[in-house]
């Protein structure tokens, strides 16, 4: 659709009857044509020189550009404008003014919009190679990005911590925490089964754990007689002649299960 351009400024409600469209939808075409207006008494007016910016932007929505497409073309239009040319068949970039011909005052904002179909597709079609390209670049980043933290997720899994039990143990106990048999489970890295084993009590690590009801345990640092007793209970029998050709053996202790 051609529209005559105005020789006046048009206010809001006007550019609303011109197009047919709601206040919204024209702020959303202003953005995308980058234009401003001028504020006059809590009113806004556009020049014929913005209004003749916004057809062009009515014609490329006529042709099926969304108002995205029409500002990304916007920009690489003003970019193309601002950029001289230096080859050397052209003068100087100060001079250029002097050579070039005039431009008409309503060609500056919004490239011409197209006249074809087949030029408006042809636009469209780089444009939506252009979003292509830039969704597989975000595709690889994030891939790259869930690799990396997978490997540190791994790197960390491998290193052991040695002491990691006496640490939760020690803050069960310092906390007063009641845990449950999972959860005794987990922090001693044992099982439901090897916990429900250990009832009523257990010496693990220098704590006591005692069983205070089903399923459920109290954790506190244990004495050194409970420890000493612990050892004891633990201790082998030594057999009546347990190397005549030789030393008795010593008194062995099973290791901390």
């Amino acid at each position: 659709m051609a529209f005559a351009t105005p020789t006046q400024d048009l206010s809001v409600e006007d550019l609303k009857t011109r197009y047919g469209i709601s206040k919204q939808t024209l702020y959303s075409r202003k953005n995308a044509a980058q234009v401003v207006g001028k504020h006059l008494k809590g009113r806004t007016f556009f020049t014929p020189e913005e209004v003749w910016c916004l057809d062009q932007v009515a014609a490329f929505v006529e042709r099926g550009l969304t108002l995205s497409q029409i500002e990304k073309q916007v920009r690489e239009w003003k970019v193309e404008q601002a950029e001289p040319d230096l080859t050397p068949s052209q003068p100087e970039p100060d001079l250029q003014v002097l050579h070039n011909r005039q431009q008409n005052s309503y060609t500056v904002g919004v490239p011409q919009a197209p006249n074809s179909e087949a030029e408006t597709a042809a636009k469209a079609t780089a444009l939506a190679k252009f979003g292509e390209r830039e969704e597989q670049a975000h595709q690889l980043a994030r891939a790259f990005t869930t690799a990396v933290g997978q490997a540190l997720q791994d790197t960390q899994q491998v290193v052991a911590d040695p002491l990691r039990t006496h640490r939760l143990l020690a803050e069960a106990a310092k906390e007063e925490w009641v845990l449950t048999a999972t959860q005794l489970g987990e922090v001693c890295a044992v099982g439901r089964a090897t916990v429900t084993n250990w009832r009523p009590q257990k010496v693990r690590c220098g704590f006591l754990l005692t069983a205070v009801s089903e399923g459920l345990w109290e954790v506190r640092k244990a004495t050194r007689e409970e420890l000493l007793e612990d050892q004891k209970a633990r201790a082998r029998p030594v057999p009546e002649n347990p190397n005549p050709r030789g030393r008795p053996r010593k008194t062995t202790l099973d290791a901390d299960s």
